[in-house]
C-alpha cells in the first residue's frame, strides 16, 4: 500500500462529534498466516514494518463502533477511564483512511442485489486519552464553522 492509497483525515471528519471512546484496551492483531493453534504471532504492518494494535472505540455521534488498527512496536497504552464514565475519551496520531470493496455477500446470478458494501479500513500511527472533549463546530450561514 502506498501513501497515494492513504487518505490522511482528521477526527472530525471522521468521527461525527470529532470524538471517539476506547471500548477497552489495544490488543495484539493475530497474524493468520504465520500463527499455529500453539504459538500466537503478532501481525506485523509490510508496509511499515510496525506491529499492528485493534482498538474498538465507538462515535457516539454516528451511533456507530470502529476498528482501528495502530502501527506501532510497543502496546499503546490507555488510562483508565475518568470516575463514572465507562469508556476514555481518545484521539489518534496519524489517522489514514482507506476505502475498500467488501464482496463477501456479492453473490451474482441468483436474480437479486449484490451485497457489496464500501468499508473503512482506518490506521494511525498512535492513540492517547484526551483530557475533555473539544466542541463540535457549529455550522454558521453560509457554509462557514466556529472551528478554526
Amino acid at each position: 500500500m502506498s501513501a497515494k492509497d492513504e487518505h490522511e483525515t482528521s477526527m472530525i471528519n471522521l468521527f461525527a462529534d470529532g470524538i471517539a471512546y476506547a471500548m477497552g484496551v489495544p490488543e495484539a492483531e493475530k497474524d493468520w498466516d504465520q500463527s499455529t493453534p500453539t504459538k500466537f504471532v503478532q501481525k506485523v504492518d509490510t508496509a511499515t514494518g510496525l506491529r499492528v494494535w485493534s482498538l474498538v472505540v465507538a462515535d457516539p455521534g454516528a451511533a456507530v463502533q470502529r476498528k482501528i488498527k495502530i502501527l506501532c512496536d510497543d502496546e499503546p497504552a490507555l488510562p483508565e477511564p475518568p470516575p463514572g464514565m465507562p469508556f476514555v475519551a481518545v484521539e489518534f496520531v496519524g489517522l489514514t483512511v482507506r476505502p475498500w470493496l467488501n464482496d463477501a455477500r456479492c453473490k451474482p446470478g441468483q436474480g437479486r442485489r449484490c451485497g457489496c458494501r464500501v468499508e473503512l479500513s482506518v490506521r494511525a500511527r498512535g492513540v492517547r486519552a484526551i483530557s475533555a472533549p473539544r466542541p463540535t463546530p457549529v455550522a454558521k450561514p453560509g457554509g462557514r464553522s466556529d472551528a478554526a
